[in-house]
């Protein structure tokens, strides 16, 4: 187990009132189908780093194929898969046992994908055309998009869905896990620093492509939520504080985005209208 108890449902409670999260699940985005099928794969890429079992790297390999149906953008679950594998294997990663487990997960991956995507398969010239059009796409912004880079976009996204609060203690949690246990630090932190890493050099923004990184962060901020209150807080009174930072972070939160909506939230309401209207975007 990565996290403890404790942080888990704290990360959960944090993903629970993160204001883009309950946005674009109430809209049924395909993000939100996406992000779940993503963070599904992360834990059975979490749960082989302990136990390189073939279900976990089957499971694993099954729903980071799923979500790269749902979203091209996913098929970076690799990376997730890739860390926890060296993990696990140390300096016998590539030994005959450790590349068939790895190669089978990434055949039913593959199979996944094919499957609920089945339009590649009776058109792959189509789909090739279609694909690197979309592709395309994001070299240029929307209409009306902000003329801020794509990183400062996202930093403002995120200051908007999780509060300033929670990107602290995202920061905290980072570096107690680095500095206390760096395997844990390395397959949550893998994913969302590739996709970021990725996203950023895109010139086209749209506020639901920073939705696979919240679950992540999530679990960051509880991390470094609970370390400060063990080292901070009396004992007796630990269990309470934790929900009281996130009733709390969200309280801040949802006064930054109702009562004084900063620049950016005009620029969210400008972006997302001619989403719509341009088509869909994988």
């Amino acid at each position: 187990m990565l996290l403890g108890r404790r942080s888990g449902l704290l990360a959960g409670l944090f993903l629970a009132l993160n204001f883009l999260h309950v946005r674009d699940s109430h809209y049924i985005v395909n993000d939100v189908w996406m992000t779940f099928s993503l963070i599904m794969s992360s834990l059975f890429a979490a749960r082989l780093s302990r136990e390189p079992t073939p279900r976990h790297y089957l499971l694993a390999g099954l729903f980071g194929g799923l979500a790269t149906a749902m979203k091209y953008s996913a098929g970076l679950f690799f990376v997730s898969v890739l860390a926890a594998h060296a993990i696990v294997w140390s300096g016998r990663a590539a030994s005959p046992s450790a590349v068939r487990r790895l190669a089978a997960g990434g055949l039913v991956a593959a199979v996944a994908f094919f499957v609920t995507n089945a339009f590649v398969l009776f058109d792959w010239p189509k789909f090739l055309d279609h694909f690197l059009t979309q592709v395309s796409w994001g070299n240029s912004p929307w209409f009306g998009q902000s003329a801020e880079p794509a990183s400062l976009l996202y930093l403002l996204t995120l200051a908007q869905a999780m509060g300033v609060v929670q990107l602290a203690l995202v920061v905290v949690g980072a570096l107690a896990l680095l500095t206390h246990d760096w395997r844990a630090a390395l397959l949550l932190g893998t994913f969302p620093a590739v996709y970021a890493a990725y996203m950023v050099t895109k010139v086209l923004f749209v506020p639901r492509f920073a939705m696979p990184l919240i679950p992540f962060l999530c679990l960051f901020a509880a991390a470094g939520a609970e370390m400060l209150v063990s080292r901070l807080v009396p004992a007796r009174r630990q269990r309470a504080a934790l929900p009281a930072i996130a009733l709390r972070s969200f309280a801040l939160r949802f006064g930054i985005v109702v009562s004084s909506p900063p620049r950016h939230g005009r620029v969210l309401a400008r972006v997302s209208r001619p989403c719509r209207s341009r088509g869909r975007f994988r």
